[in-house]
């Protein structure tokens, strides 16, 4: 597996990596993973069975990579292929990203005739961060000749799919991210009690996808009438984490937002633990690992209803979708969950059924293997 981040480096794309990894390693295989270095976490090391080997890397923060950390690893990843070959011997590769992991698959396929299969996990795809858009033209030949050479190519959402269909003439094949709900479980406590109502935010601080500011906003009128009723953690961090600090204090919200900054596995279950409800607000998602998390912790999820969101949030059943460009939607049901925990638990409970019926890391690493079990295969 290839992906220049990896647990406790990352976000969403490097827990999938890391699940995906320990999966296909439960049903029998040997799994190795080419990645990137930071501090002291460099070279080969064997975790949890997993082979995993950090190559130098310019990476300074386990949060966030610019682009010139991803080129520094783009290059090692390219030098340390060869060793990563002689020692490990792959069958078979899964590349998460197109860029900046593709062209190691791609290197696999041509040097030494090893398959791959591109996963797409939202940045890597055009139009999904604009931000990035500018890279992509100029990038659009070299994305091509990793994708037209792939065994398969993976968006784990249909609108991720979708989307990267749009620009890339490629057929992508839908594979949905698992969560592990014997790690993520509800918490025993009484969401009808008493307490002061917590309302969770988790991921990476960025004003053009998770549009954090508008939910500090959206809680500064809900405090306004349940004053001392609820408080708001944030778990996460990124470039955006000063202004919204500022922005928080501007707002009066000081004494309710807790900032937990950037935690380990194990602390983010405590706080999905005692936490009431998540609310992601993003302007756009692939699948989102936060809210199948959450989920899986028995909370409701509060989340926009855009590519992504809406295929694993059901709306009623296990959390509220609302609409970005209706002003009130939100705070209708910030206030509904709020004033209703009875109903806040049901979802919750429902949302917990749901993780365990239909998102399963098992079952997502049995369809990437069958890529490479199929006699229809790219040769």
């Amino acid at each position: 597996m290839v992906n220049y981040e990896f647990p406790p480096i990352g976000g969403g794309a490097a827990t999938a990596t890391l699940f995906l990894a320990k999966s296909v390693l439960a049903q029998g295989h040997e799994v190795c993973v080419l990645t990137g270095a930071i501090g002291d976490l460099r070279g080969w090391t064997l975790e949890d069975g997993i082979e995993v080997i950090r190559v130098p890397s310019l990476r300074k923060l386990k949060d966030r990579a610019s682009i010139l950390d991803m080129s520094s690893f783009a290059l090692a990843g390219m030098l340390g292929l060869p060793f990563v070959v002689r020692r490990f011997m792959p069958d078979c590769a899964i590349v998460m990203f197109t860029i900046p992991c593709g062209h190691i698959g791609l290197a696999l396929k041509k040097i030494w005739n090893i398959p791959y299969v591109v996963s797409l996990r939202g940045g890597d795809v055009p139009r999904f961060s604009p931000s990035v858009d500018r890279y992509h033209r100029y990038l659009r030949p070299f994305r091509h000749m990793i994708l037209g050479s792939a065994c398969a190519v993976v968006a784990n959402s249909a609108g991720l799919a979708e989307l990267a269909h749009e620009t890339d003439p490629f057929h992508v094949v839908v594979i949905p991210n698992g969560v592990d709900c014997h790690f993520f479980r509800p918490s025993e406590r009484d969401m009808s009690a008493t307490h002061r109502f917590n309302f969770l935010f988790v991921g990476r601080f960025t004003s053009e996808q998770k549009n954090l500011a508008r939910l500090l906003e959206e809680l500064a009128t809900l405090n306004r009438t349940y004053s001392g009723q609820f408080l708001f953690h944030v778990v996460g961090d990124g470039p955006e984490r000063e202004s919204l600090m500022r922005l928080a204090l501007q707002l009066g919200l000081e004494a309710i937002v807790i900032w937990h900054g950037w935690i380990d596995r194990e602390k983010l279950r405590d706080i999905y633990k005692s936490s009431d409800c998540l609310v992601n607000v993003s302007l756009v998602e692939g699948m989102s690992n936060v809210i199948l998390e959450a989920m899986a912790s028995g909370l409701p999820v509060i989340a926009s209803a855009v590519r992504g969101n809406t295929e694993t949030v059901i709306h009623g059943e296990s959390g509220l979708l609302f609409d970005l460009g209706h002003s009130d939607n939100l705070q209708q049901m910030l206030r509904y969950v709020l004033e209703d925990r009875d109903a806040a638990r049901v979802l919750g409970l429902r949302a917990r059924e749901i993780a365990q019926t239909r998102f399963s890391w098992d079952s997502t690493a049995e369809s990437y293997m069958a890529f490479f079990n199929s006699p229809t295969r790219a040769a």
